[in-house]
């Protein structure tokens, strides 16, 4: 889209969300084809007792499409002062255009949702309590949400996009200090900043048992930081493959009778059924030992500043040219108690799956770039400090 075009589209379905999708829509459509399978194989006098699998299938696989194929997100329209939230699933589009009256601020602030459960037939509730993060256009008749998401940096790069768009001020309010920038801070540089406020920060002395190590190579400052070792998340979900490969043996018994059990069709179901339950438990481990011993290579000059992740089959860079990236934050998950519970999803998440208790955010106009695998806050600050000055130097 060109850079003076009224119109802005933002797409606000999160890729973690289509994935989910796909891996709910391939368990339901092998329950519908297992069903479907012992339909054909027994006749149709027999469909009842695949009633349960089809049913189970189902579900599942209307989940999955959902998940996969839906899309949502908004078009903002200068020229007709308003904007547009749309939702799209297939051929079925539903859209509601929201009037804007003289906009003048864009806000981003944190909220806290409960969804609760019925444990048992009393009062007793489950309550689980997690944070999202809302954008709303402040107008002459109120202000109007423009989406509603789990994940803040997501949400941030969404609402930088609707003040640039709009020429407006975006106050930020989500981290419990409120940070108001005009339409002109918002394409100031990092390092434009660092030189307004004359230089770099302090920088902090090396933390105890620090895992990052410094050098300078060529006009090059590079950080490179220890593997992380393998993350504490390396068991989680092997239990859930193993339910998994219990349904499916559920399912195998439910299409082949008792006296078929013996034939060599059996036999290759029960191979197939036992290869993806050891693709269940074995999968997931398996990326877990990778990423604990892949490692980050920082490498900062006034011009760039990019990330390369090593790992045993092999490496990935990402670059971010000086003049796109805009600003570098420190997220550290507190403690135990409410605090924790209400940290950021993607916060919890990257610290669930490399340890540590903190991640670097380095932001550009379009996206953010996390690294800091396994890093602890006080390492965190030191490799930002180290970044700033090396970005000036």
């Amino acid at each position: 889209m060109p850079a003076d075009s009224d119109r802005l589209e933002i797409v606000a379905t999160q890729r973690s969300t289509i994935l989910t999708g796909v891996a709910v829509l391939v368990v339901g459509l092998c329950f519908d084809c297992g069903a479907l399978a012992g339909v054909l194989r027994h006749g149709f006098g027999e469909a009842t007792r695949f009633a349960f699998p089809a049913l189970f299938g189902s579900v599942f696989t209307l989940i999955g499409v959902t998940m996969s194929f839906g899309r949502g997100g908004v078009a903002l329209d200068r020229r007709a002062g308003r904007f547009v939230k749309w939702s799209r699933l297939l051929f079925l589009n539903r859209e509601k255009a929201v009037p804007l009256d003289a906009p003048s601020r864009v806000t981003l602030t944190r909220a806290v949702r409960r969804a609760h459960r019925e444990v048992d037939e009393t009062t007793t509730y489950e309550v689980t309590r997690y944070s999202v993060f809302p954008v709303h256009i402040a107008h002459g008749r109120g202000r109007s949400e423009i989406v509603e998401l789990e994940d803040y940096e997501i949400a941030r790069n969404i609402a930088e996009k609707c003040a640039r768009f709009f020429d407006l001020p975006l106050a930020d309010n989500a981290r419990g200090a409120l940070k108001l920038e005009q339409p002109e801070e918002l394409g100031i540089t990092l390092s434009e900043r660092i030189r307004q406020r004359g230089g770099a920060e302090g920088i902090p002395s090396i933390p105890a048992g620090c895992r990052v190590r410094r050098e300078s190579v060529g006009g090059f400052v590079k950080l490179q930081v220890a593997p992380p070792g393998i993350p504490p998340a390396l068991w989680r979900g092997i239990d859930k493959g193993a339910l998994w490969a219990m349904a499916g043996g559920a399912l195998l018994i439910q299409i082949f009778p008792e006296e078929r059990r013996e034939g060599v069709s059996f036999w290759i179901w029960v191979t197939l059924m036992a290869g993806a339950a050891m693709v269940a438990w074995l999968l997931r481990p398996a990326f877990a030992v990778l990423r604990g011993r892949s490692r980050e290579v920082l490498s900062v000059s006034p011009k760039s500043l990019e990330l390369t992740v090593l790992s045993p089959i092999g490496s990935k860079t990402t670059a971010i040219p000086a003049e796109e990236l805009r600003e570098l934050v420190v997220w550290v998950l507190p403690g135990a108690g409410d605090a924790a519970e209400f940290a950021p999803e993607f916060l919890r998440r990257w610290t669930r799956l490399w340890g540590g208790n903190a991640v670097i955010v380095a932001r550009t106009s379009g996206k953010s770039l996390m690294f800091g695998r396994g890093a602890t806050g006080p390492e965190a600050e030191w490799i930002r400090a180290q970044i700033e000055q090396a970005l000036i130097d």
